[in-house]
């Protein structure tokens, strides 16, 4: 007979948040589900022992499913008699037909952002083992490397559209039924759709139990390529803090000499981890997309290359990675409240009745023609990418007022930004 499953204490939790990032107010992502429910109840017994910090539960309504509403009622009234905050965040945009989990995802992780940047808040969620295991099969299937299978971190800064939100994932070890409480919950259907592809795998865990694949084997798998994605990164970290330069501009500037020394597999890691944090991806590039990527840095002496809104240039002696203007042109300006501006450039006195965006091509133009002198060390492309000031006129049309000076903002450090590629970042 196996050993019964010993439930979660509320002291548990609280060392568990504190072992991976010590904060004042952590948010909980409550859906109303029986996971996050048990996160929810732990957390209302921990913030009754000494010295708690404040716990804010954070409810979002999606706007895909009648029951949604019901179902937030139900948590807020369930944080009412608990005696905690709580919040409901309504959906401010409809979503399309297809892709609905990863729509929904963006949305709810938005929203979530915009609410725990300015509390300082990190998001706390339900994530466990069997979740962990789940997320391993699924990048097994798809021959994932060390990045994809290292599956879900304990600690990830993720990028949304109104900034990066830190997650943070205590119970990755943990089995559901520690987790699970007494408190009232609902079934989500979706969690049974076979349409989506972690159902799919749950429905197989049994299966993949027997055949020596259990969800303890899986996580401990993720265990490893963290460990040794964490030696990737580290050296990494390092090679860029004596090779690379980090212009005020927001450009990566890399000696292709000392470039062309690097294994492949770091090369590539490198070009993820750029592409991922300036591109403002949740996740990787996929491999085979990375080495398209870097396929002429090999062969010719000068070239370009596109992904995922980021754009490389290269000549004889220098690799540059930057932003793509036609990417970001499509961005939407950030909140007010937002102090990072696209991942590099920290904003501090923005003039009321204005916006930042990229300069653009014609911004170019018209501050040169001003007699603004850009620095050609850096290719022409990447000054298109710089944060300008802007103002509707009487039409609602977007108006140049002026480059962003040091008034206004100035390019985040280069150890900032090292720590960021490799998620150690402390984003506020």
């Amino acid at each position: 007979m196996g050993r019964e499953a010993r439930a979660l204490t509320p002291d548990m939790l609280l060392f568990q948040l504190r072992s991976i990032r010590p904060a004042d107010t952590y948010a909980l992502a409550v859906s109303g589900g029986r996971d996050s429910m048990g996160l929810l109840a732990l957390a209302a017994a921990a913030a009754k022992l000494p010295a708690a910090p404040h716990f804010i539960a954070l409810s979002v309504d999606h706007g895909l499913r009648p029951e949604a509403q019901a179902e937030t009622r139900m948590v807020a009234k369930t944080c009412q008699e608990l005696g905690l905050e709580h919040h409901i965040l309504t959906a401010d945009e409809k979503l399309g037909q297809t892709d609905i989990q990863q729509q929904a995802r963006r949305l709810r992780y938005r929203l979530m952002a915009g609410f725990c940047r300015p509390l300082k808040a990190p998001l706390v969620t339900a994530h466990h083992l069997n979740d962990q295991a789940e997320t391993v099969a699924m990048r097994l299937a798809r021959g994932s490397g060390v990045d994809g299978l290292a599956a879900m971190a304990s600690s990830q800064w993720l990028a949304t559209e109104a900034g990066r939100l830190l997650l943070l994932r205590p119970f990755l070890d943990t089995p559901p039924e520690q987790l699970h409480g007494d408190l009232p919950h609902c079934d989500d259907p979706s969690n049974e759709d076979a349409r989506f592809e972690r159902v799919r795998w749950r429905q197989k865990r049994q299966e993949m139990a027997e055949a020596g694949m259990s969800p303890t084997a899986l996580a401990a798998l993720a265990r490893d390529m963290r460990a040794l994605r964490t030696q990737r990164d580290t050296a990494l970290h390092d090679w860029l803090s004596r090779h690379a330069t980090w212009h005020d501009y927001g450009v990566l500037v890399l000696p292709r000499d000392e470039w062309r020394v690097l294994p492949p597999r770091w090369r590539a890691a490198l070009l993820a981890a750029c592409v991922r944090y300036f591109g403002g991806h949740a996740h990787p590039q996929r491999r085979d997309a990375i080495a398209g990527f870097a396929a002429g840095l090999d062969t010719a002496a000068s070239g370009a290359a596109v992904l995922g809104g980021v754009l490389m240039r290269w000549r004889t002696k220098q690799l540059f990675l930057g932003r793509e203007y036609a990417a970001l042109a499509e961005k939407p300006p950030p909140p007010k409240a937002a102090t990072l501006w696209d991942g590099r450039f920290h904003m501090k006195a923005v003039p009321d009745g204005h916006f930042v965006a990229p300069l653009g091509p014609a911004g170019v133009a018209a501050m040169r023609a001003k007699g603004m002198a850009f620095d050609k060390t850096v290719p022409a492309a990447y000054h298109a990418v710089l944060p300008a000031l802007f103002k509707h006129d009487a039409d609602g049309m977007a108006v140049l007022s002026g480059a962003v000076t040091e008034l206004h903002g100035a390019c985040v450090s280069s150890e900032s930004l090292f720590d960021a590629l490799f998620d150690r970042s402390q984003d506020w």
